[in-house]
């Protein structure tokens, strides 16, 4: 199919190209041109379904209204509806959004980052892997927009939305507490990201206030590690531990992340 062009929409609408490149970039009247001729040639683009090319967009105006979205796994539950919302918030108001997956590896972080600042995007949306705060800094120096989702590195000055992962780990653990749970295990992983260390802070202080911590009851789980060994990892846990009648699992295994009771 013919790529439609501003000459196309000039010739249908019997208008000058310039009358054309006036009117799709919003500068018809300032330009003087009639609200009459405004108007035919904005019904002539949209029956002939013209798409402005965004390179040239971004060469004329600096900006290619793209949102890069970096998420550890795209297919992951948690991500993919977090990418949605995104996604609808961004197309509400003319903006396209790039999805990107890390698998948790720092290099491929670092990578797509590049990419996406190759490919000019207006912003960045990123859940951040463990080593990636100096590539932050980057972004920060480079003045481009940035949020950080789910995790963020305390110090550094830039925008994250989080959960309380504390206050949600310390009342999860309590609930359990008061449903008759004494000897409460938990799974977590070797990440130093700060999430990963509140929601075990939440955890431990809810058992020390009722004086039943046990740091035998504490699995952590090599970040690294692949999914079939973290199985086998719990499994043996699990055998060995016994005594405890529920779990709580702070890392993503197969995309969950909760409690369980034996």
């Amino acid at each position: 199919m013919k790529k439609i062009t501003i000459k196309d929409i000039a010739t249908e609408a019997q208008v000058s190209i310039s009358t054309v490149s006036f009117v799709i970039n919003d500068k018809g009247e300032k330009m003087g041109i009639s609200p009459a001729v405004i108007k035919k040639v904005q019904e002539v683009a949209e029956k002939l379904n013209y798409r402005p090319s965004m390179i040239a967009t971004s060469l004329r105006t600096g900006k290619t209204r793209s949102i890069g979205l970096i998420v550890e796994d795209i297919s992951n539950q948690f991500f993919a509806d977090l990418a949605r919302v995104i996604e609808d918030e961004a197309k509400s108001i003319d903006y396209r959004v790039f999805y990107c997956s890390t698998g948790g590896d720092n290099e491929r972080s670092e990578e797509l980052i590049n990419s996406l600042l190759q490919a000019n995007v207006d912003g960045f949306i990123i859940t951040p892997t463990q080593n990636l705060e100096e590539k932050i800094d980057l972004l920060i120096k480079l003045r481009k927009p940035v949020v950080l989702v789910d995790r963020y590195f305390p110090g550094q000055r830039v925008s994250h939305v989080v959960m309380d992962n504390y206050e949600a780990s310390n009342t999860a653990t309590k609930f359990l507490i008061n449903k008759g749970c004494k000897k409460i295990a938990v799974v977590n992983n070797t990440s130093e990201m700060v999430q990963m260390k509140l929601r075990e802070d939440g955890y431990r202080d809810a058992l020390k206030e009722e004086g039943t911590y046990d740091e035998s009851l504490v699995l952590h789980l090599d970040y690294n590690s692949t999914e079939e060994n973290k199985v086998a990892d719990i499994l043996s846990f699990f055998e060995k531990k016994h005594r405890h009648r529920c779990c709580f699992i702070f890392n993503q295994l197969h995309g969950t992340c909760g409690t369980s009771g034996f």
